[in-house]
């Protein structure tokens, strides 16, 4: 392992305490394996996406050296803008939930000061906030797993967004649902995967990240995400988290 190869998987047997040890030790080989995959994914991602958009302003470069016509120049930021969010999504995959450790918050507030940004910024998203009480969260990947999730149904959907919180046992649900034409390709849960994308969607900016960062965050907290079309029309997306 230390010189980068992956060895095969033990063998689960001998004692009990030996059993043990050499589970342990294929978990960890099988979550390095993951790791690596994803990197490489996360690469190749950044590289392709990355590059088509700056032979395109290379280009406007080019056809612009004698003068910068206006609606060139709009082309060349709006591009500038994509190549931008699209890094941010990159490193935000990159980023580890570890970092942040877990603390007492108030979920609703969370929710409700995302929701109210939105509005000022003159989209409908409206929030309906249940009694969950004060969960042991990490705030900071919590508003990231809202905001994406809240950008992925105003960016598809088009229309208004209603992020809402409940109980359930021992776990939080977070649950935000959109009017858009829902997901009609593929399984809806196949979606979660990094770079994953709807054929329709591809005409859309994005990476296919925001629902693995999401899914990624919902583990951290011992939770899981389930992705289902509304019978009226739309997505939703229902997300538990761990209350701790």
């Amino acid at each position: 392992m230390s010189r980068g190869e992956i060895p095969a998987g033990l063998a689960l047997e001998g004692a009990a305490q030996v059993q043990e040890l050499r589970r342990s030790f294929n978990q960890m080989s099988d979550s390095l394996q993951t790791l690596d995959a994803e990197r490489r994914l996360l690469l190749a991602g950044i590289a392709h996406d990355v590059r088509a958009r700056l032979v395109r302003l290379r280009l406007n470069v080019e056809l612009s050296l004698n003068e910068l016509a206006a609606a060139r120049a709009a082309a060349m930021v709006n591009d500038i803008e994509e190549v931008n969010a699209m890094l941010a999504q990159f490193l935000e995959f990159a980023r580890s939930e570890a970092e942040e450790a877990p603390q007492r918050c108030d979920l609703n507030a969370i929710v409700a000061r995302i929701c109210a940004r939105y509005r000022l910024s003159g989209h409908d998203v409206r929030s309906v906030l249940g009694q969950v009480g004060l969960p042991e969260l990490r705030e900071v990947a919590v508003v990231r797993l809202i905001t994406n999730l809240v950008d992925n149904g105003l960016r598809y959907g088009e229309k208004e967004v209603e992020v809402a919180t409940s109980r359930a046992g021992a776990h939080v649900v977070v649950t935000v649902a959109d009017r858009g034409p829902g997901i009609r390709t593929v399984s809806p849960d196949a979606l979660i995967k990094p770079f994953a994308r709807e054929h329709a969607a591809h005409g859309k900016p994005g990476t296919g990240l925001g629902l693995a960062v999401v899914d990624r965050i919902a583990r951290a907290h011992g939770g899981a995400v389930k992705l289902m079309n509304r019978p009226e029309g739309g997505l939703l997306v229902i997300v538990t988290l761990a209350a701790g």
